[in-house]
């Protein structure tokens, strides 16, 4: 399981939670708030984890390249 899957389940339960606070009287705005911090930290998160994806693939590109030039 990558980290992708990881973060759509943190998404999934953060919701839930959200859900959840707003159907409650325990401190609606201040969960709110912090669910909301939660999906920036998890859309920074998803962004990075683009990115290091991204970069493997070009990883695996050179890779490829520099071994058929090795075997030349």
């Amino acid at each position: 399981m990558g980290i992708s899957s990881h973060i759509e389940k943190v998404y999934g339960r953060a919701l839930a939670l959200r859900q959840q606070a707003q159907e409650t009287s325990v401190a609606p705005e201040l969960l709110n708030d912090a669910l909301q911090q939660l999906y920036f930290v998890l859309e920074e998160l998803q962004a990075a984890d683009e990115e290091v994806e991204q970069q493997h693939q070009a990883l695996i590109v050179t890779h490829q390249a520099l071994e058929l030039e090795r075997q030349r």
